[in-house]
């Protein structure tokens, strides 16, 4: 099976985390990579001075910076599509893409079609950014939303409970 997982949520909802359980449930079976629309923006950012903070400065830092490289050239997009590209001829692989635009979504989901799931982790009293990418975490219509809301425990079932929906394992094999 071969899956494109558009993950999303505002800031320490839990994405990393729901990465890792899932890399740890279906570790050997699958080829289980973790990227984001904003890695090579990040880059960028480091390169004018940006220290690697997520401050509420900083993320709109890189929200502008990426904003401004879709306009120009739809960068961002032809970097995740090359990166996809690497594990695109494995017979089975589990990509998690970290994107927060919806329009940025969609052209994902335009380009893969049926290999792409949307996913959202909502957590509550998560942390509020001032910029349009964080801010509009909760305007695009997810395929799952996976609240996360309990103990790791929980939210390790509800992951388990996604990879089953979406075929990546069995209710057999994590029950």
């Amino acid at each position: 099976m071969r899956k494109i997982i558009v993950i999303n949520g505002a800031g320490a909802s839990g994405k990393d985390e729901v990465f890792e359980i899932t890399k740890k449930l279906i570790d050997g079976k699958y080829v289980v990579v973790n990227i984001s629309s904003v890695t090579a923006v990040k880059l960028k950012a480091m390169s004018f001075g940006w220290n690697g903070k997520k401050d509420d400065k900083s993320r709109r830092l890189l929200s502008d910076l990426k904003d401004a490289w879709t306009r120009y050239n739809d960068g961002p997009f032809k970097d995740i599509k090359q990166y996809i590209q690497h594990f695109h001829t494995s017979k089975n692989f589990l990509i998690f893409v970290h994107i927060r635009e919806c329009e940025e979504i969609k052209k994902i989901i335009d380009y893969y079609g049926n290999l792409v799931v949307t996913l959202l982790i909502r957590r509550p009293n998560t942390e509020k950014f001032n910029n349009h990418a964080d801010s509009d975490v909760e305007n695009y219509p997810y395929d799952y939303i996976i609240e996360n809301n309990g103990t790791l425990d929980d939210l390790k079932e509800n992951v388990k409970i996604f990879l089953n929906d979406i075929g990546v394992i069995s209710s057999i094999e994590y029950s």
